[in-house]
């Protein structure tokens, strides 16, 4: 698995763009378009008032969620293998170039997007700082199964 310990948005942005002209492949169960609509399909939610997946009380969101997701942030990493709590089933299988620039787009729309944040629907509501270091550790989880061709870790 290819480590991947980002700490900015420009970090992204530059792995974002290395995918246009490397070959790749995946180390788990989704490809690549799939690894890349899960991540533009986070970053929209959060631009919009859809109910996620799940909803979990207020109680819990505000309790055992914000646990959670502070032990994240103090770990520096996301738990694998955890429920999509923003959409059902897997993530789109299409185009995987039409799906980098849909992420390429919206990962840049993240500094200038002003609000209103939609809720999470585990974590609650989250500043936008928050929801920049979650969407950093998420990117962090779902590209470390990405690999460039003939690189080895």
């Amino acid at each position: 698995m290819n480590p991947k310990n980002f700490q900015s948005l420009d970090e992204i942005d530059s792995f974002l763009n290395s995918l246009k002209t490397k070959k790749v492949s995946t180390t788990g169960n989704w490809t690549i378009a799939q690894i890349l609509c899960h991540i533009a399909d986070s970053i929209e939610f959060f631009h919009s008032q859809n109910e996620g997946a799940i909803q979990v009380p207020k109680l819990i969101q505000n309790t055992i969620g914000k646990l959670l997701l502070h032990k994240f942030f103090l770990f520096g990493k996301m738990d694998r293998g955890l429920t999509n709590p923003i959409k059902k089933g897997e993530p789109e299988n299409g185009d995987a170039n039409e799906q980098l620039e849909r992420v390429i787009k919206l990962s840049k729309s993240i500094l200038d997007y002003e609000g209103p944040f939609n809720q999470h629907p585990v974590f609650g509501a989250l500043s936008k700082e928050e929801i920049i270091k979650l969407h950093l550790l998420h990117c962090s989880n779902h590209f470390s199964h990405i690999q460039f061709e003939g690189e080895k870790y």
